[in-house]
This record gives C-alpha cells, sequence and structure tokens, in this order.
C-alpha cells in the first residue's frame, strides 16, 4: 500500500525512511492522502538542487525545476514501484487542468518519465527519487505565478504492483504552488496545495 501526498523544502536533516509516497513544499510536513491495503502513499515534496541532493527555499527564473518525492509504503505487504511519472504545468487560475492527464498522452522518452524495473519498497519504508519534466520558468513566467495570475502545478502517478505480482496499481498525485497572499510577499516561498480533480488525485 502507497499513501499520500504533501509537498514542500527538503531538509537535509531528515534521513530518508523506506515505505511511502510523499510530496512536501514548504519548511513544514503535509501529510495530504492516506490510502488502505495495498496502497503507496506521497508523503512529501521538496524543491531539489539540479542533482537533486540539496533544497533550495524558493524557485528561481532560469533554473531547471527538481523536486524530490518521498514514497512511503504503508500497506502490510511489499509493493514492487515499476514507473514514476511526473509533469508540471501552467494553468490560468479560473481554468480547469486538461480533461486528460499530460502524462496519458505522453511518449515513453517522456523527460518526467523514470522507470525503475523491480524496485521493491516494503512495508514501512520510505523511497526518495528525484524528479523534473526540465521546465524552465522565465522571469515573466515566475512573475504569473507569484501574483496569482496563474498556477504552477505538479502532477503525476507512481505505477507499482501488489506483492502478489497480479494486480498492477498507481497512485495519481496533483498539487499546485500557493502562497500566503497576491502577489506574494518576497519572503513567501510558498507550498504544496492538494488539487481535489479525481481524475488527477487518486489511488486504485
Amino acid at each position: 500500500m502507497l499513501e499520500s501526498v504533501s509537498l514542500g523544502l527538503q531538509d537535509p536533516s531528515q534521513r530518508c525512511r523506506p515505505g511511502i509516497l510523499s510530496i512536501k513544499l514548504d519548511w513544514r510536513v503535509m501529510s495530504l492522502l492516506r490510502l488502505t491495503d495495498q496502497n503507496l502513499r506521497l508523503k512529501h515534496m521538496w524543491f531539489a538542487t539540479n542533482d537533486g541532493q540539496q533544497f533550495f527555499g524558493r524557485i528561481e527564473p532560469g533554473n531547471r525545476i527538481v523536486v524530490r518525492l518521498d514514497i512511503v509504503n504503508v500497506g502490510k505487504t511489499n509493493a514492487l514501484i515499476t514507473v514514476i511519472n511526473f509533469v508540471t504545468l501552467i494553468i490560468s487560475v479560473g481554468e480547469r487542468l486538461p480533461q486528460r492527464p499530460p502524462y496519458n498522452e505522453a511518449p515513453a522518452n517522456l523527460p518526467g518519465r523514470i522507470e525503475i524495473p523491480g524496485f521493491s519498497l516494503q512495508s514501512g519504508i520510505t523511497f526518495t527519487q528525484a524528479v523534473s519534466d526540465n521546465r524552465v520558468l522565465t522571469a515573466e513566467e515566475l512573475q504569473g505565478i507569484r501574483q496569482g495570475l496563474v498556477r504552477l502545478y505538479f502532477v503525476g502517478t507512481v505505477e507499482y504492483w501488489d506483492s502478489a505480482g497480479i494486480n498492477l496499481r498507481q497512485t495519481a498525485f496533483c498539487r499546485y504552488l500557493s502562497f500566503n497572499a497576491r502577489p506574494a510577499h518576497d519572503e513567501d516561498m510558498g507550498r504544496f496545495q492538494r488539487d481535489k480533480d479525481p481524475d488527477y488525485e487518486y489511488q486504485d
């Protein structure tokens, strides 16, 4: 079972435990999603440097966006992770996400697609993976995000087999970067907010 998704800044002092899927986008850990028996949880998402090893406090124009996903198995048995899909989207405020998630339409060589052949995630263990679709924001795009004119979304899936190797399952996550005010204060680095669109946020 893979659990939920939250987003935040990566704290290098925190060690990775194998077993739950997590995402965080702030200094605080957000526990956003809880699943049952055979599911994975996306627990934290962190902004990271280009090598995926260090955190930074905010997105800067001209830098490739990289995040680290903490994937936790909250089920009672092992989960065999096979693929992670990750895509960033910029959507005008008030508009809906595309009817079909972009990773469903993309070719197998999508930059944000990572194949993990046969990684067995034990119950109660956390697995961390740096992901990026190679998006680089312009100064104008970042200004629009911080002014609240558009939203920067982080969407994706974790695909895995159950312990019996019979059922291929999927945990999908959908988060956008939000701020305390519009426009955002200079010191506000933002945090990830969960979008409840059932086509993008689910566990099967």
